[in-house]
């Protein structure tokens, strides 16, 4: 009888999870997403690598994304994603919103004979929407499209002329501030 009653006991709770397990929307789920695409702009065409890890909560998904950005010059992105489907479907357009910093990726300065180049990190946002496919066991593939706004401030310090041997003190500072607007097109995978 104690055995009896102890099986009923975890049937029903075991048949109450599986019961609230397909319930997907309705609890948190641990999402990544791989990206890559293209930044075009004013400067060049370059090549992008995303990955953003988070929690999907209903129609909402934030994480956040570490990637590779080749733009003009070499930086990686780390930001907060926050995205929302449009619809409570499977395959549904969506909207999403990227902040965070930029890290120059070049070495800390470029010394040549005549200058020495350093680059500062700086602010990265993203914006934009696109469609998700539906694949089998919760996964998908996605396609959006954006726009991409990364901050830079390039820095030239020159070296005087130096008659004799020693150290020659540094000729004139040359600042560049960059704002890089940028559309960005990404295909990726989600699971």
């Amino acid at each position: 009888m104690k055995k009896t009653a102890i099986l009923l006991v975890l049937s029903s709770c075991c048949l109450w999870s599986a019961g609230q397990e397909s319930s997907n929307h309705e609890r948190l789920q641990f999402v990544s997403n791989l990206q890559a695409g293209l930044l075009d702009g004013n400067a060049n065409t370059a090549f992008q690598l995303q990955t953003i890890n988070g929690i999907r909560y209903k129609s909402w998904m934030t994480g956040i994304g570490v990637g590779l950005d080749y733009y003009r010059v070499r930086s990686i992105p780390l930001f907060i994603d926050l995205r929302k489907n449009i619809l409570e479907r499977k395959e549904t357009p969506f909207l999403y919103g990227d902040i965070g910093m930029h890290f120059s990726w070049v070495k800390n300065s470029e010394d040549f004979a005549w200058q020495k180049i350093t680059y500062s990190n700086g602010l990265f946002y993203e914006f934009g929407g696109g469609y998700k496919f539906s694949l089998p066991k919760r996964r998908g593939i996605t396609v959006s499209a954006g726009y991409s706004v990364t901050k830079l401030v390039q820095t030239n310090y020159g070296y005087g002329y130096c008659p004799f041997i020693g150290p020659c003190e540094s000729g004139p500072v040359d600042k560049y501030d960059y704002i890089f607007r940028r559309l960005s097109i990404k295909a990726g995978f989600i699971f």
